[in-house]
């Protein structure tokens, strides 16, 4: 049996979604259904792309200029200022998140935090962790 691993390219798809307008005949009020929820107010980003584009950001460190040629190459047209507010509009929507794990870390419930890793090489690891950011118990 041979193995072969291949790479599937990542496809791109815009979702529309019609709204009907319906009118009451006594009342002669227009309703509408509400429009689908987005991260980013009025935005046209999904939140898989917008999950990828922060994680690209502050995961796997590839800066937004990189990430714009990136999507160009896969022709799609997204500016970096586009990618800057959907970075500012994605932040903002995790902030609870991050206020839980600061409360919680706060608290002495986050004990990962504040261990270091270090690789197999005999070095010493320096010690940067800032105890005044997330206070752990001693």
């Amino acid at each position: 049996m041979t193995k072969t691993l291949e790479e599937i390219p990542r496809r791109f798809k815009v979702i529309e979604t019609g709204r009907e307008k319906f009118t009451g005949r006594d009342c002669e009020k227009i309703s509408q259904p509400p429009a689908p929820f987005h991260a980013t107010p009025r935005g046209f980003i999904g939140p898989q792309l917008l999950a990828t584009i922060l994680f690209d950001k502050f995961g796997m460190h590839i800066p937004l200029n990189r990430q714009s040629v990136r999507f160009k190459a896969e022709r799609i047209d997204l500016p970096l200022s586009t990618l800057v507010d959907q970075v500012g509009h994605g932040t903002f929507a995790v902030m609870p998140l991050f206020r839980l794990i600061g409360h919680l870390c706060a608290r002495g419930r986050a004990p990962a935090w504040g261990r270091h890793q270090r690789d197999a090489l005999n070095v010493p690891a320096q010690n940067t962790f800032d105890r005044r950011f997330c206070p752990l118990p001693r």
